[in-house]
């Protein structure tokens, strides 16, 4: 149940994805968990930046993008020094095969959840990633956390 999994006050979001739906579809979704500052960012290098500017408490990348994909932002965000610890990457895409989940949790992903899917389920993959970088406290997840690969 969703109202068992909000997040606290005060976290906030990035959403890298080329698709404008598909950014504002996920901005709801997170604001529906808790989230209470969410950016938006239509193009990994913005993403990047953003990244970078100010580090958010977690990421959501879209996989498949033009220009820098999911790949790539990972990649520059590692070159960078960016603290997967601090602001941990979920990547979200509508195709996916276990070369690039491997391939994205070997670049520092956190996690990858495949579109489409119900916020229940982000709720639940947002709040492990959440509670096993640190910030969740304990009672605020149900049950331990789990590997999201």
């Amino acid at each position: 149940m969703i109202d068992q999994l909000h997040v606290p006050a005060g976290l906030a979001a990035l959403i890298i994805d080329d698709n404008l739906f598909a950014r504002r579809l996920l901005a709801t979704m997170l604001k529906q968990i808790g989230f209470t500052y969410i950016q938006e960012a239509a193009c990994g290098m913005k993403g990047v930046e953003m990244a970078l500017e100010k580090a958010p408490d977690l990421i959501l990348l879209d996989w498949i993008m033009p220009g820098k994909d999911g790949a790539d932002v990972l990649q520059v965000l590692n070159a960078c020094g960016h603290s997967f610890d601090d602001s941990p990457v979920m990547v979200t895409s509508t195709i996916t095969t276990r070369d690039s989940i491997v391939k994205a949790a070997r670049l520092g992903a956190a996690g990858f959840i495949v579109q489409p899917f119900a916020t229940s389920t982000l709720a639940n993959r947002v709040t492990r990633i959440m509670h096993s970088h640190g910030k969740l406290a304990a009672h605020d997840t149900q049950g331990p956390a789990q590997a999201t690969l």
